[in-house]
């Protein structure tokens, strides 16, 4: 898995207008260039076409940019700068630019925005190609009667007789709704390759009949909701513990996580930075 980047010039740091920034802001020179490279993470984020011409978009990218930035020459107590005048500044240092009624980030569609915008292109058709999956899921697991609960609350083969009950010749066939079955375990597979950190192992082999497959399919039977293993596998990327950075010579993989109980420890923050964990 790679994380998202963007291209930055060999002589950004020691760019006049990285020094017309500080000027502007009374700022040092190290905080300008970070007041800028704040502003791309935040464009590459929400704004990947480069294009502030939108208020609301304009106006959370200057907030996002100027918070808790201050003065640092002769502020006594330390003077706050208010996100208007990061925004003015940035325009009139020519980090952003205006054209008609159009704001955008300075040279982004040149360096960087065919990147993002193709990668959006891509997580489009991811999103395509699992919602052709879940319907698939859907039509092949709806209502066709392969299935009934039996009196345990337990999935079993069809039963249908004749001749029982109140008449000769009733037929009684049982089955649930397969609609509402949990989601295959190839989209919990992905989801964990697509969001586990890439310190971690990715989770490549998952044959029909593997003890992962199972394990798998157990663990989404316990937990249907995938975004509740999504938010699992967020904590895991936060914990020293789980990335395998306290010296014990484990991390956590796919298969730890798929264990009985570990996805409840998980959320209940017992592997969080500064608590005694063990497996």
């Amino acid at each position: 898995m790679s994380l998202p980047w963007f291209k930055v010039a060999t002589d950004f740091a020691d760019h006049p207008k990285v020094q017309h920034l500080a000027s502007l802001l009374e700022i040092g020179d190290a905080t300008a260039i970070g007041v800028i490279v704040r502003m791309w993470c935040w464009t590459a984020k929400f704004c990947p076409a480069g294009d502030f011409s939108a208020p609301q978009l304009l106006t959370s990218m200057s907030i996002k940019t100027a918070h808790d930035l201050h003065k640092q020459f002769d502020a006594d107590p330390v003077e706050l700068i208010e996100a208007t005048k990061v925004l003015a500044a940035l325009i009139e240092s020519k980090w952003i630019d205006i054209k008609g009624k159009h704001h955008k980030a300075h040279e982004w569609a040149e360096f960087n925005a065919g990147y993002f915008v193709e990668e959006e292109r891509r997580r489009e058709r991811d999103r395509k190609r699992k919602r052709a999956l879940a319907e698939e899921l859907k039509n092949s697991n709806g209502i066709d009667k392969d299935f009934h609960r039996n009196s345990t609350g337990n999935d079993a083969e069809i039963r249908a007789s004749e001749g029982e009950g109140e008449g000769e010749g009733d037929l009684k066939e049982e089955y649930v709704d397969r609609a509402h079955a949990p989601p295959r375990a190839e989209l919990l597979q992905e989801l964990w390759n697509e969001t586990a950190a890439p310190a971690l192992p990715r989770w490549m082999d998952m044959k029909p009949d593997s003890p992962r497959r199972r394990a798998a399919d157990r663990a989404l039977k316990r937990q249907p909701e995938l975004d509740v293993w999504k938010a699992a596998v967020m904590l895991i990327n936060r914990s020293h513990f789980c990335l395998g950075r306290l010296g014990r010579g484990w991390k956590a993989s796919a298969d730890w996580l798929l264990k009985p109980g570990v996805l409840e420890k998980i959320h209940e923050g017992q592997y969080e930075n500064g608590k005694a964990v063990g497996l």
